[in-house]
């Protein structure tokens, strides 16, 4: 609002001058001295008033002050030359051209540019090359179009005058050079900030102008100051400084394309100054013009070239990505079978040998669940380097997706192959990801011993992959046909035809899902199994081929009906089905489910959630609609983690059994797993452990809080609704009393614990055995218990231990700290190396061995009674929860002492220090006695 008020101001200002100045150029003011003193002082106050406008808005900028402030400034001299002049003439002859009020007056221009320049640098990133060479191009082009068809005449003018005439053409040459800089910036400059850009043009083009027609009457001889001529240097100067107050103090960078926006504007202008060097060449054009138009054709050839050179660079950098894999830098899926068609062109005409080596690594999965994505992509970049060096020059190593390399091999026969395929098994060996040793399977398919004309060589040497995988991984395997049955992709198309059209080759059977608070079967997980039809395999294996086929939503669809169709599941129960996200998409699996879905949990792969899309999401709110739950299934397995979980919100949460296994032993997965639990309080959402296997691991997701879990240790998939384990699912549930279920009281300590402790604190034994609980809940290494001591202003240990023995007094005028603690009731913590901790409590925590300090206030009907310290030796802050937990339990050992220990511990609301302003006690000591 003041920006706009003071812009306003400046433009009323300027159209009142304006206003006199005609008036006074027709009328005149009334008296010949005022008309004298209005006609010199005019331009010296217009270019006085201007520059301090643009100062004073400098002034109040926090940033991007420095343009502004060499604008004002040239300004100012401007101003100062216009006094000069004034002062001078008024008190003898004028003084004669060029004089230091001309020095003045040029000065603004070198002020002005590095201004403009400052200012463009300021509100534009990237300018690169190509955008300096524009804004030469645009900006030559335009002061060259002005200098041949405005300021023609002013050449004809000046250039028989002399040095003298020459000199005055100065003024617009420096007004060019400064609009072209700005024409440059207008054209490059976002919507928001182009008022800014062209009130500068508007200003630098009127003072133009203005010296065009000076230098114009000088030359002729008849230029007098005080005339009409000085109106254009008022609008001028005014118009600068509307700019400098219209400019945003705060904006955003417009981002300038370091390889420009386009052609369309440099080649414009570049037109304009080809066609005035034309001109030139044909007829008489000034020097200046034909200059600045030679300037702007030499920054447009420079501008092509480099828009060429850099045209070149990027079709040769868009050919090399094509065909590279961005993690590994090796050839890519495409780029291999491209060789591959070349070097069995070459090894047929040549009559030698071609063989091709297919590599995966063994267990993948596993490393990248356990130790990350980030972890597994080193892992695979490692393996690429130790697989480009095991090749011989002129082979191709590969990457062809997942986890899964080729090596083509010119030249190289079966028993050559096979030792390379072994070489480079032997260099993934020697890597490993945490001390996770890393290992490969190979399978290896020569030409022409394998395949007489080698167009399914690596088709070949993919299926001795997986024989040996089949005959237990870790080892290379050549193709053989007794071994390695492939089918084509029409073969594989029938086999999932053949399942669909059979009534039998889809049976269903069910795993429970148990609720772990109640150990009752809260639903059941319906998985598909496949009889009767083609080779035998697993039914992830099934689905796999129906994706690869196009027939995954019919064969999934196919699968929810058959499990639909059973009868007989328990009243109370749900039924979950496994979609994929991109057959959820389909109309198929859409129709297979029911119009009522209050009893079915649509469950889905995480991995899948990924790249299903946000098609996905109005899919799931429809199904939600008619009544589903959404479950996400294996989650902490999949790439997306949490951000897809926050996306797709789920209803139940299904952890993958890769971080259940194990996690009665593992400190790490069951940190893991109580984060899932706090992401599920927090949300509202179910929380399922998958593949248990051992009572442990379930009693381990009991105490984390899990909803529900499933495995073998509950019961195994089977037909017809199981049941499940009784003595399992007792291991889980809490006892029942009155009709309720008790709070589960085993595992580790918890807050219920140690408050239970101190409410049975009789004695000064009883309060030093609670400090054990207390450490142990906090993770502390030392628990101290200070009662206040107010008519001695200290603080004096009640708890006894070896290390902080019952009775020491420390005074607080000697501890801050403690004192403010104490006083208003604040917990803090203070950390061995923190600047901001008091000097004084980091001696006496360094002299104690321990290096990090939790104060917490023990309050008593809201007076300060004592304080509880607890104490670590790593420098580890406490979390929130744990300071949480703390203030609870220092507030409730004030009433547990109170009540408890009687006159042994005679802590009453007397001894409160400095009352709280929060606690809402009156500062009146025997107000503190009566609440006593």
């Amino acid at each position: 609002m003041r920006r706009l008020l003071t812009t306003r101001l400046l433009a009323g200002a300027g159209a009142l001058l304006v206003v006199l100045h005609v008036w006074h150029d027709v009328f005149g003011l009334g008296d010949a001295a005022i008309n004298r003193a209005f006609g010199a002082w005019f331009m010296p106050v217009a270019f006085l008033g201007s520059a301090v406008a643009i100062l004073e808005r400098a002034r109040g900028l926090r940033r991007g002050r420095l343009p502004w402030l060499l604008l004002g400034g040239g300004l100012s001299l401007y101003a100062a030359a216009g006094i000069y002049y004034t002062v001078a003439d008024s008190l003898g002859p004028a003084p004669v051209f060029p004089s230091f009020a001309d020095a003045l007056y040029l000065s603004f221009y070198p002020l002005a540019l590095a201004g403009l320049v400052t200012l463009a640098r300021s509100r534009f990133t990237g300018l690169g090359v190509v955008v300096w060479l524009d804004g030469a191009i645009v900006g030559s082009a335009a002061a060259a179009a002005a200098a041949a068809l405005v300021f023609q005449p002013v050449f004809d003018a000046t250039i028989g005058s002399g040095a003298a005439g020459i000199a005055r053409f100065a003024y617009p040459v420096g007004d060019l050079i400064c609009l072209g800089v700005v024409v440059t910036a207008w054209a490059l400059a976002a919507k928001g900030e182009r008022r800014v850009w062209g009130l500068l043009c508007l200003g630098f083009a009127m003072l133009a102008a203005a010296d065009g027609l000076y230098v114009l009457r000088a030359g002729l001889g008849g230029w007098e100051q005080g005339g009409p001529g000085d109106i254009p240097y008022g609008v001028a100067t005014t118009l600068l400084a509307c700019a400098a107050w219209v400019a945003r103090g705060r904006f955003a960078r417009g981002r300038v394309g370091a390889e420009g926006d386009g052609l369309l504007l440099p080649v414009v202008c570049g037109l304009v100054a080809l066609t005035l060097a034309g001109y030139a060449a044909f007829a008489y054009l000034n020097p200046l013009a034909t200059v600045l138009s030679l300037i702007a054709l030499l920054a447009l050839v420079l501008r092509l070239a480099t828009t060429f050179s850099r045209l070149n660079r990027r079709s040769t950098a868009l050919a090399v990505i094509a065909a590279t894999d961005p993690l590994t830098q090796l050839a890519n899926h495409r780029s291999v079978h491209e060789r591959l068609a070349q070097e069995t062109e070459r090894a047929r005409a040549l009559r030698t040998p071609l063989s091709v080596i297919a590599l995966d690594l063994d267990h993948f999965k596993a490393v990248n669940d356990t130790y990350g994505h980030t972890e597994g992509d080193a892992a695979l970049q490692a393996v690429a380097r130790e697989l480009a060096g095991q090749g011989r020059t002129g082979d191709l190593v590969g990457r062809i997706g997942g986890e899964e390399f080729v090596l083509v091999l010119p030249g190289a026969g079966p028993d050559e192959a096979v030792q390379i395929a072994e070489r480079c098994r032997a260099a993934v060996g020697d890597l490993a990801v945490e001390g996770h040793a890393l290992a490969c399977s190979a399978g290896v398919a020569c030409y022409p011993v394998d395949d007489e004309n080698g167009a399914r060589l690596l088709e070949l040497a993919d299926g001795a992959l997986y024989w040996a995988k089949r005959s237990g991984r870790g080892q290379t395997r050549r193709y053989d046909p007794g071994e390695v049955v492939l089918l084509s992709g029409a073969e594989q198309s029938a086999q999932i035809h053949e399942v669909l059209a059979s009534d039998d080759a889809v049976e269903i059977v069910f795993q429970p899902i148990v609720e772990l608070a109640t150990g009752r079967v809260a639903g059941y997980e319906a998985l598909s199994r496949f009889v009767g039809v083609g080779p035998e395999r697993g039914p992830s294996e099934w689905f796999a081929q129906a994706r690869r086929c196009g027939l995954a939503p019919q064969l999934e669809a196919r699968a929810i009906r058959a499990a639909l169709e059973i009868e007989g599941r328990p009243r109370d129960t749900f039924l979950s089905l496994n979609v994929s996200p991109r057959s959820l998409l389909s109309p198929d699996v859409l129709a297979a489910l029911p119009d009522d879905l209050g009893d079915v949990v649509i469950e889905l792969t995480e991995d899948e959630v990924c790249a299903a899309g946000h098609a996905l999401d109005s899919r799931l709110d429809l199904l939600r609609a008619r009544g589903a739950r959404i479950a996400v299934d294996d989650a902490g397995a999949g790439y997306a983690g949490l951000q897809q979980l926050i996306r797709i919100k789920p209803e139940i949460l299904k952890i993958d059994r890769s971080l259940v296994h194990g996690v009665d032993s593992d400190p790490s997965k069951r940190a893991l797993l109580e984060s899932f639990a706090r992401f599920a309080s927090t949300t509202g959402t179910a929380i399922c452990g998958e593949g248990v296997e051992t009572a442990a691991e379930m009693r381990i997701l009991t105490k984390v809080d899990m909803t529900y879990a499933q495995g073998f240790v509950l019961a195994q998939p089977a037909a017809r609704w199981p049941g499940i384990s009784a003595t399992m699912a007792e291991e889980a549930t809490a006892e029942v009393s009155a009709g309720m279920r008790l709070a589960p009281t085993r595992g580790e300590i918890g807050l219920g614990d140690v408050s239970e402790t101190l409410v049975r604190i009789r004695s000064r034994a009883g309060l030093d055995a609670a400090l054990a609980p207390i450490g142990r809940l906090l993770n502390a290494d030392g628990v101290v218990v200070s009662r206040v001591l107010p008519e001695l202003r200290a603080v004096e240990t009640v708890s006894g231990s070896e290390q902080f023995p019952a009775g020491e007094r420390f005074r607080l005028e000697d501890y801050p700290t403690t004192e403010h603690v104490v006083a208003e009731q604040v917990i803090g913590q203070l950390i061995a190396g923190d600047p901001a901790a008091d000097a004084a409590e980091l001696g006496l925590l360094s002299d104690s061995g321990h290096r990090a300090l939790l104060l917490a206030p023990v309050v008593f009907r809201g007076a300060t009674v004592g304080l509880v310290e607890l104490y670590r030796k790593a420098p580890q802050p406490w979390t929130r929860a744990e300071i949480d937990q703390a203030r609870v339990l220092a507030h409730q050992l004030g009433a547990a002492i109170h009540g408890g220990l009687g006159d042994e511990l005679p802590w009453t609301p007397e001894t409160v220090v400095s009352p709280s302003p929060k606690a809402g006690i009156p500062e009146s000591s025997n107000e503190g006695k009566e609440r006593g």
